[in-house]
């Protein structure tokens, strides 16, 4: 198996379960393509997140691609061999579900200006005639907008706090009831009616054409100047300019972003044409909630599970396509 992910690659490098079955694996860094699709010739597996029309030329031999992440808008999965089953990753679920409730209470606490004001010694404190009101986590109405794995860690990590949620998905009727502080589970159409009800929202849905620009500037506007939008999603299904507008007219409270409309930068870079650095109500984070070192043990674990049930003739995990005879 040809690996390209390098927060991957120690957790499968010399591993015991692989090499007691013969199953070898290499690492070639993504950044050097020509390597990649060298290696792939013949190859039997592939693990990382890039993968495209030249390295599927290459890998004609492929029965597994394993992207090592749970999002495939970066993938060419059309262009994937024909022989490949083609799974996603998880393990990512607790890392997300803790961001989430790190930068909700950072954002509706007004953390970064008051810890920006202090260093300049200003007291940023309604004990000093200023600063931010803000509840406890209690007495909060979370809304979730996707029910997935991501959604479900959330729901549970909040609900174990106090915290009352409702979701919208575009499956309600799979939506499973034994999480605590889930009060209701409703389908897209009722978005607006989540907006109108909830202190705060979390946007964990996929990019989808049903999801792209999701949060306009109306329904931004409905969460109101006390509200607070978290997305851990994708940056796709805001947009960004009409966001920018409502925080910094504070027709919505804050905002905390963790994915952004620039993707995965792969380099220095602003990552929104939309000025949100100015602004002083929005948390913003370089797309890292879930990148806990547990999340990589856990989807090494996952990779390693698949590339033995796929040498073996089992039934992997988490299939986005099946391979095609």
């Amino acid at each position: 198996m040809v690996v390209t992910e390098p927060n991957l690659w120690p957790y499968l490098q010399d591993r015991a379960d692989l090499v007691e079955r013969g199953l070898a694996t290499e690492f070639v860094p993504a950044s050097d393509a020509g390597a990649v699709t060298d290696r792939l010739r013949g190859a039997f597996a592939y693990a990382g997140v890039p993968f495209d029309a030249a390295m599927a030329a290459a890998g004609t031999e492929l029965r597994l691609v394993q992207i090592t992440a749970a999002g495939t808008d970066h993938v060419e999965v059309d262009a994937m061999p024909s022989g490949a089953t083609v799974c996603n990753a998880f393990g990512h679920e607790r890392s997300v579900a803790e961001h989430v409730v790190m930068v909700l209470l950072a954002a509706r606490r007004g953390l970064l200006p008051a810890d920006a004001a202090l260093r300049q010694g200003r007291w940023l404190t309604r004990m000093h005639g200023g600063g931010a009101e803000f509840a406890t986590l209690d007495e909060l109405v979370v809304g979730i907008v996707g029910l997935g794995h991501i959604g479900r860690a959330v729901v549970g990590l909040l609900g174990a706090m106090g915290v009352r949620t409702r979701a919208v998905t575009r499956t309600p009727e799979r939506a499973r009831g034994d999480l605590p502080g889930l009060e209701s589970v409703a389908g897209m159409d009722a978005v607006g009616a989540l907006f109108d009800e909830c202190d705060a929202v979390v946007l964990c849905a996929p990019h989808s054409p049903e999801t792209d620009g999701l949060v306009d500037r109306a329904l931004a506007d409905r969460l109101g100047p006390h509200g607070t939008l978290v997305n851990v999603g994708r940056g796709g299904l805001v947009r960004d300019e009409e966001l920018h507008a409502a925080l910094s007219e504070r027709t919505l409270g804050s905002a905390a972003l963790d994915v952004w409309s620039a993707g995965i930068a792969t380099d220095h870079g602003r990552p929104s044409a939309a000025e949100f650095e100015r602004l002083d109500n929005v948390v913003m984070t370089p797309h890292y909630s879930a990148t806990a070192t547990s999340t990589y043990r856990r989807r090494a674990d996952e990779v390693a599970r698949n590339l033995i049930a796929v040498a073996t003739g089992a039934a992997p995990a988490n299939v986005v396509r099946h391979a095609r005879s």
